[in-house]
């Protein structure tokens, strides 16, 4: 009996076992089932977070790129090419911010169809106003336009002022200039140089086109000059003198001058009087006299405000073989000593003491072009000497542009180089300066070498002579230089442009490709977490 009832008490406590352990996996199942059912919930929202996140990133980048596209291309676009291909020049943005008048700059392309480095520029160019607008016109559509404003190539650019009739608010065109696509394209000094030098080229007449490719991409020069010219009030005219033997202004003076707005036009004196809207009379390295009758209308000219730039030779001039010249200068405060300038001073002359190299004086006319005028050397070999003339009472004052050091001699005309004598007249000469009468605004300049303005200098002293005598003639006119001598000297064929196929691809990878591979990655990977 006794076993029996064991067996049964442990056959009793058996079955409580299995049950309990029952129990236990059946608690066991519910819990990992609640554990399985949370750790899928926690990784949806994981999920649910990624895709949030990758979208707000998607937003952000679009926002972004909105905001980047609506500030002016001068803050978003860099200068890359390392001679400022597409920079402004200060005088353009000085230029710019001071506009009044409401200007528009048609370029003669479609907008896809328009030169790239062109399209380019006007973009960092007109940021800098509020007051341009860009427009393209397609010249086969608009046959009137293009022959009202004489355009004749592709890409050309029109750029138009207007002005607004207060009554009607109606807008008519003020002004227009346009700019051929030739010119914003052109070819460097150096390039016309080496070009003119090769005889047969003007032997048998090859163009330079055939030749050379343009080198110098003068944009900025070229707008800036238009703009000023369509919204100016000041647009002096300078006279050429002639009927003195005078010697002809070089292209290089003739398109500085009417880049600067400035019109160029001759004087006849024996004929005619000095015309009202005279800015400034050039009389340019002439070989004969002026006449008694001609040097009274000079002089009235000077005592009435006028302007007068001279320039002499010591192979044409001298005191004694222009005395009626030399008597217009010292109506002016300045006189001559005739021969040729020699310099002791080692470091202010090459090869041959006549041979003079020296530094500029700093004055308006030097600064208006040259932050530091003394470090610029101007290169004038056989020069006759100015001086200040010592019995002048007038009301003009002298000032030099270019001078010698004290130690400087003169030497007769047909001498050769030498060392200074005991005899030879020493000082201080100037070979370029200015006198004027502050109360009437009357000025004349005058330099005593021909190289000031000659185009054979450029090999010497790159641009400085140039550059002196063009300074002159605005600083003069009261017409602030625009356009320097050298323009914008930079190669044209060095383009950091990209092709309008590779443009589109790159647009299309960052704004499209790239986002879009963001929010399928983000896709996918929720969609991998929430089925594991």
């Amino acid at each position: 009996m006794k076993d029996k009832d064991m067996e049964n008490v442990d056959l009793e406590k058996t079955e409580e076992t299995e049950e309990t352990e029952k129990k236990t996996e059946t608690v066991g199942d519910d819990a990992g089932e609640k554990v399985s059912k949370s750790d899928r919930m926690r990784r949806l929202r994981m999920g649910g977070y990624s895709i949030l996140l990758v979208m707000f990133v998607v937003a952000a980048a679009i926002i972004v790129n909105l905001i980047v596209g609506a500030i002016p291309k001068k803050y978003t676009q860099f200068e890359l090419t390392g001679f400022g291909l597409y920079e402004v020049s200060d005088t353009s943005k000085e230029l710019l911010a001071d506009l009044d008048r409401d200007i528009t700059v048609s370029c003669m392309a479609t907008e896809d169809g328009c030169d790239p480095q062109i399209a380019a520029f006007l973009d960092r160019y007109t940021a800098y106003s509020d007051r341009i607008k860009v427009v393209f016109v397609y010249p086969n559509a608009n046959p009137d336009f293009v022959n009202s404003h004489n355009v004749e190539s592709m890409n050309s650019i029109v750029v138009q002022s207007w002005e607004q009739d207060p009554e009607t608010g109606d807008r008519t065109e003020f002004r227009s200039r346009t700019i051929d696509y030739y010119d914003i394209y052109e070819f460097s000094q150096d390039v016309m140089n080496e070009y003119y030098s090769n005889y047969n080229y003007m032997i048998y007449g090859v163009a330079i086109d055939d030749v050379y490719q343009r080198d110098v991409f003068d944009a900025d020069n070229e707008l800036t000059s238009a703009i000023d010219y369509v919204t100016t009030d000041n647009l002096p005219v300078a006279y050429m003198l002639t009927g003195h033997g005078e010697i002809d202004l070089s292209e290089v003076f003739t398109s500085f001058i009417d880049s600067n707005n400035i019109a160029l036009d001759e004087l006849g004196l024996l004929a005619s009087d000095i015309p009202d809207d005279a800015g400034v009379i050039l009389i340019n390295n002439p070989s004969l006299d002026l006449t008694e009758d001609e040097l009274s209308k000079l002089t009235a000219y000077i005592d009435n405000g006028g302007k007068i730039l001279l320039v002499t030779d010591v192979t044409s001039y001298s005191t004694e073989k222009l005395p009626n010249l030399t008597l217009l200068a010292k109506h002016c405060g300045l006189d001559a000593v005739d021969g040729v300038v020699l310099e002791s001073d080692g470091d202010r002359y090459n090869n041959n003491r006549y041979n003079l190299i020296e530094t500029l004086e700093p004055m308006d006319i030097t600064s208006a072009i040259y932050t530091n005028p003394a470090g610029v050397l101007s290169y004038l070999p056989r020069s006759h000497a100015i001086v200040a003339d010592e019995e002048y009472d007038g009301a003009m004052t002298v000032e030099p542009i270019i001078k010698t050091s004290e130690s400087a001699y003169i030497i007769g005309k047909n001498e050769e180089d030498r060392e200074r004598a005991e005899d030879d007249r020493t000082g201080e000469f100037y070979l370029g300066a200015i006198s004027r009468d502050n109360g009437t605004g009357s000025a004349f300049v005058w330099f005593s070498n021909s190289f000031i303005n000659a185009e054979e200098s450029y090999a010497y002293v790159r641009d400085a002579n140039l550059n002196v005598y063009a300074s002159s003639i605005t600083t003069i006119c009261e017409k602030p230089t625009i356009v320097s001598i050298a323009g914008t000297m930079t190669n044209a064929n060095a383009q950091l442009l990209m092709s309008d196929t590779v443009s589109t691809a790159l647009t299309a990878v960052i704004q499209y490709a790239i986002p879009i591979a963001v929010l399928l990655l983000g896709v996918v990977i929720f969609l991998i977490r929430k089925f594991r």
